[in-house]
């Protein structure tokens, strides 16, 4: 059994390809090139490793300043289409939240944020007056809250 070398038109080279897959690929085209490159998201500007066939769904895509900081209410959620590991983009970034706390998390967690932060505040119960914990989001919720219909119990 002979094998050789195969060229891909990115300029790839695939090593020990059996002659008779070789003359396949010849005749129909090889499969994708799996060799990782690295390429600039559009999203975010961050450089992030993909396969080198993947590189063609970012042609013609904006291109910028590298995004540091996220604001949860303001920036565009990850557009579609992107490859996976632009998707999943491990660089680190400050996602800035609704209610004013801020944290590190990669550029993809801050990119997809749903729902509520999860942090609590310790605050003053309007029902018993007590120290209780309150998800951040609701804090404003529980200090407008009249439970007794302004009737002050003693």
């Amino acid at each position: 059994r002979k094998f050789g070398t195969v060229r891909r038109s990115c300029g790839h080279e695939k090593h020990d390809v059996p002659c008779e897959e070789a003359f396949i690929w010849a005749a129909s085209g090889p499969p994708p090139c799996a060799d990782k490159i690295s390429r600039q998201s559009p999203y975010c500007m961050h450089t992030c490793e993909i396969f080198c066939h993947e590189s063609a769904k970012l042609e013609g895509m904006r291109e910028g300043t590298p995004i540091k900081e996220v604001h949860e209410i303001s920036e565009p959620r990850m557009p579609a289409g992107l490859p996976r590991a632009m998707a999943t983009c491990k660089e680190l970034v400050t996602l800035h939240r609704r209610c004013g706390h801020r944290e590190q998390m990669s550029c993809h967690s801050a990119a997809r944020i749903q729902g509520k932060r999860k942090e609590e505040i310790t605050m003053q119960s309007p029902l018993c007056g007590h120290d209780i914990s309150v998800p951040c989001h609701l804090v404003a919720i529980v200090r407008k809250w009249i439970p007794w219909d302004k009737v002050v119990l003693d």
